[in-house]
């Protein structure tokens, strides 16, 4: 199976508090939001951001 952050991005996602979760996956929406109002390289930069800021968003109230 493809992991798409690695190892020691899970362990730092597992330890932290689901309202940090939420805190990440937001900012992680809102930079995309930015990128996309600006253009900030096109969809190359805002596509992936706001793809894993709704992943991140979806598994935040997750627990282990």
């Amino acid at each position: 199976m493809l992991e798409p952050f690695g190892r020691g991005f899970y362990e730092w996602w597992a330890g932290l508090v689901p309202g940090y979760r939420y805190g990440v996956a937001i900012a992680l929406l809102a930079l995309s939001g930015g990128a996309w109002y600006f253009d900030f390289g096109g969809w190359i930069l805002w596509g992936p951001l706001f793809f894993v800021g709704v992943v991140l968003l979806l598994c935040a109230g997750e627990s282990e």
